[in-house]
């Protein structure tokens, strides 16, 4: 009925109290079933928490189910959704964040070691859909083409190049438009029947 203490004459105020001196394992806990738990229980428990092992992988369940699963090539596994308050960090060499939808990875961020990242999607479509208060701005699609659902603005001064040299560059500064072509003929088509090419100022 009192407090017990192992490698210890001194419990103190714990109940169960293990000092292993230079053992890093003071505690090893076995079962002779294919699983084995520590569970925890206050007051207003119902159905106890657990930390357990299922072969070398550590398990934690929560009312009665699995809730995360850290292998043994130290990759974690949420039943459930993951909330974080605060920052999720992801430390290595080519960290890699896969969302995956029954067991198929459909969307990857990874980086390559360097200063580059990399964005990807997989499955049938292939598209990644960018969303501003739950609409679609942005779309990329499988043969990367890019559609956008509203205008593109540009600061002054800012150019959109257009080829693989930038052989062709429309810019405006704070008064003046500029088209610049940089190689081959600039060409104007009007290919509607009866239709005009009108230039017009002001």
């Amino acid at each position: 009925s009192g407090n017990v203490g192992i490698g210890t004459t001194d419990p103190d105020t714990y109940r169960l109290r293990v000092n292993g001196g230079t053992s890093n394992v003071p505690v090893l806990v076995e079962s002779t079933d294919n699983k084995v738990y520590i569970g925890f229980k206050d007051s207003d428990t119902t159905t106890a928490p657990l930390i357990g092992g299922d072969d070398e992988d550590l398990i934690f369940n929560t009312n009665d189910t699995l809730a995360l699963t850290i292998d043994t090539s130290q990759d974690a596994t949420f039943t459930g959704a993951g909330t974080f308050e605060g920052i999720l960090k992801v430390s290595y060499l080519n960290p890699v964040f896969d969302l995956q939808q029954s067991g198929a990875t459909k969307f990857r961020i990874e980086l390559d070691g360097g200063n580059d990242t990399y964005m990807t999607s997989y499955g049938t479509g292939n598209k990644i859909f960018l969303r501003t208060d739950n609409i679609t701005a942005l779309t990329l699609d499988g043969s990367q083409d890019a559609t956008f659902a509203e205008n593109i603005y540009l600061a002054d001064s800012k150019s959109i190049y257009i080829g693989t040299g930038d052989d062709l560059r429309l810019v405006h500064t704070s008064d003046t438009s500029y088209i610049t072509n940089q190689y081959g003929n600039l060409e104007i088509i009007q290919n509607t029947d009866d239709g005009d090419i009108i230039f017009k100022n002001d």
